[in-house]
C-alpha cells in the first residue's frame, strides 16, 4: 500500500510533540520560527510480508493499527517493522521547495522507486 501525505507545516508537528511532553501549549518559546517551518511531501510504503487473518482490510486491518515509520528507524534509514513481524514500512520525504518542476518530481520519484526496491525488496517499475 502506499500512503501519500503532504505536511503543510511541519512547525505544528513540533509544537505537539512538546505538549505531549507536559509543556504549556501557550508557551511562545515551543513555538517553531515560520522560517524554519517546512512543507513536505512524504510517501509511506506498507509491505504485508505474512498472510494477514481473513477479512483484514489494509484500512482498518494494517493502517489504523500500525505506527508510522519512527524518527529512529527513520534516522537509521532502518525499515519499520510492526509489532508482528508482518508489516513493514518505509518512508521517504522531500520539502515541497525541492519540487519546482516536472524533471524535480520525476527525478523524486524515481530516487524514491529505488529506495523501496532496496529497502523493501519491492519492484514499482521505473
Amino acid at each position: 500500500m502506499l500512503e501519500i501525505r503532504i505536511v503543510t507545516d511541519d512547525g505544528i508537528n513540533k509544537h505537539l510533540e512538546q505538549t505531549h511532553l507536559g509543556v504549556d501549549p501557550f508557551d511562545k518559546s515551543i513555538f517553531v520560527d515560520p522560517a524554519e517551518a517546512k512543507s513536505l511531501l512524504i510517501l509511506i510504503v506498507w509491505k504485508s510480508v505474512e498472510d494477514q487473518d481473513e477479512g483484514t482490510d489494509w484500512v482498518k486491518g494494517i493502517w489504523n493499527y500500525n505506527e508510522w515509520p519512527s524518527d529512529e528507524s527513520k534516522a537509521n534509514g532502518d525499515v519499520m517493522i510492526n509489532e508482528y513481524g508482518s508489516i513493514h514500512s518505509f518512508q521517504v520525504e522531500v520539502p515541497l521547495h525541492d519540487l519546482t518542476s516536472r524533471a524535480d518530481i520525476e527525478a523524486f520519484v524515481r530516487r524514491s522507486k529505488l529506495v523501496f526496491k532496496d529497502k523493501l525488496g519491492l519492484d514499482i517499475g521505473l
